[in-house]
C-alpha cells in the first residue's frame, strides 16, 4: 500500500492526485481505531496538504468519507467545514462529532446560508448554536432547525420562530412537531396553525399532567377532543407493544396496520420502543426528506418489505413526494444489510443519550 502511495505522490495530474487523496483517506479510515492520536494528527496534516492540490470533486469525496470519524485529525475537519463550497463543507458540518459548540457558533456567525443549513441538520444542537441559526438564518434554515427535534431551542428563538411562522406555511408545519416547547408558546402557536398542523401538535404534546392541565385550561373544546382521541390511540399502541413482546402480535403487522390508518405518531411510538430511541428522534427521522435514517431503522428492526412499502407510501403522502420516492426508499432498504444497519442504530442510540 505505501509503495503505491509513493508512486502516486509523484504524479501531477488532477485525477492521479485525487486517487492519492482517496488512497490516503482509505488508509486513514481502515486504521482509524488502531492509530495513536499523534499518528491521526499526522494523517490529518498529510491529507490536508493534498487538499490544496486536488479539485472540487476530490475535496467533496474526502469530506463524505471522513465526515463520521470520531477521533481528532488536527484541523482537517475544520478546514473542510470552512470550505466555501457547501458540497465540501456540508457533510462534515452535518455529520462530524468533532465540533464543539463554540466552533459551530463561530462557523454559523461567519459562513453562508448553505453552511447554516448544514449545521441545522446535526443530530444534536444546543441553544447556544440554535440561537445563532434562528437569528442569522433565512427561511429554509429556520424551518430546518425548527423541524430538527434534536435541536434545543431557547425562549428567545421560540419567540422569533413564532413571529415568522405567522406568515410562513413551511415554518408552521415545522413548529407543529415541537411538543417540547413551553406551554406559554404552545398556546400562542395554536392560534396561528391550520387545523392539520394544530392537530399534530396537540397529539404530540408531552404527557405531563401538569403541563397538559395548564394548556387545556385555555385550549378550546376542539383541541381537548383531539387530545382525548390521541390519548386513546397512544394507549392502544402501548397495548400493541405488550402484545408484540408477549408474542401475540408481530412488529411487521403492527407497522402495516398503523401505516394503513395513517397513524404516524403512534407508529413513531411503536418503533421507538423497539429501537430504544426517543419517540421524538424516530418521528423526526420518519419525515425527513432524506429517507436514509428511517431506512436504517427499519432494516435494523428487521421489518419486511411490505412494512417498508407502507411507511414509504405514508411518507410520500405526508410530504407530497412523487411516487418514485417510494420505490427509491424500498430499493435503499433492499441494498442495506442488517448488520450495518444495526451498527448505525447503536451509534444513534449513543449519540441520542449523550
Amino acid at each position: 500500500m505505501m509503495a503505491s502511495l509513493l508512486t502516486l505522490a509523484k504524479e501531477t495530474s488532477g485525477e492521479k492526485r485525487r486517487e492519492l487523496l482517496r488512497s490516503m483517506a482509505d488508509l486513514f479510515i481502515d486504521g482509524e481505531q488502531d492509530y495513536s492520536d499523534r499518528e491521526l494528527v499526522l494523517f490529518g496534516e498529510v491529507i490536508g496538504d493534498l487538499l490544496d492540490l486536488v479539485d472540487l470533486d476530490g475535496r467533496v469525496e474526502l469530506s463524505n468519507k471522513i465526515a463520521d470519524c470520531d477521533r481528532s485529525t488536527g484541523d482537517l475537519h475544520l478546514r473542510l467545514a470552512e470550505d466555501d463550497e457547501i458540497a465540501v463543507a456540508g457533510p462534515v458540518l452535518t455529520g462530524s462529532p468533532l465540533f464543539d459548540d463554540d466552533t459551530l457558533v463561530d462557523l454559523a456567525e461567519r459562513k453562508s446560508q448553505g453552511h447554516l443549513l448544514a449545521i441545522s441538520k446535526r443530530s444534536r444542537l444546543s441553544t447556544k448554536v440554535t440561537d445563532v441559526l434562528v437569528e442569522r438564518g433565512e427561511s429554509e434554515v429556520v424551518c430546518s432547525v425548527t423541524g430538527n427535534l434534536g435541536a434545543d431551542l431557547s425562549d428567545t428563538s421560540y419567540e422569533r420562530i413564532i413571529d415568522k411562522a405567522a406568515s410562513d406555511p413551511d415554518l408552521q408545519a415545522a413548529i407543529s412537531y415541537r411538543a417540547d416547547m413551553p406551554v406559554a408558546f404552545v398556546e400562542k402557536v395554536l392560534t396561528i396553525l391550520p387545523d392539520e398542523h394544530r392537530a399534530r401538535l396537540v397529539g404530540l404534546i408531552d404527557e405531563n399532567p401538569e403541563q397538559a392541565a395548564d394548556l387545556f385550561a385555555t385550549a378550546d373544546e376542539k383541541a381537548r377532543t383531539m387530545r382525548l382521541e390521541q390519548a386513546k390511540r397512544r394507549l392502544q399502541t402501548k397495548g400493541m407493544v405488550v402484545q408484540i413482546r408477549d408474542g401475540l402480535l408481530d412488529l411487521d403487522g403492527a407497522v402495516i396496520l398503523l401505516g394503513r390508518e395513517d397513524r404516524y405518531q403512534n407508529m413513531a411510538l411503536l418503533l421507538a420502543e423497539f429501537a430504544r430511541l426517543k419517540e421524538s428522534v424516530v418521528l423526526s427521522n420518519m419525515f425527513k426528506i432524506d429517507h436514509d435514517s428511517i431506512v436504517i431503522l427499519m432494516r435494523a428492526l428487521d421489518l419486511s418489505e411490505a412494512a417498508v412499502a407502507i411507511v414509504a407510501q405514508m411518507r410520500c403522502r405526508r410530504l407530497n413526494l412523487p411516487e418514485s420516492m417510494k420505490d427509491r426508499m424500498i430499493e435503499a432498504w433492499r441494498n442495506l444489510d442488517e448488520q450495518t444497519a444495526g451498527k448505525v442504530l447503536q451509534l444513534t442510540r449513543l449519540r441520542s443519550a449523550a
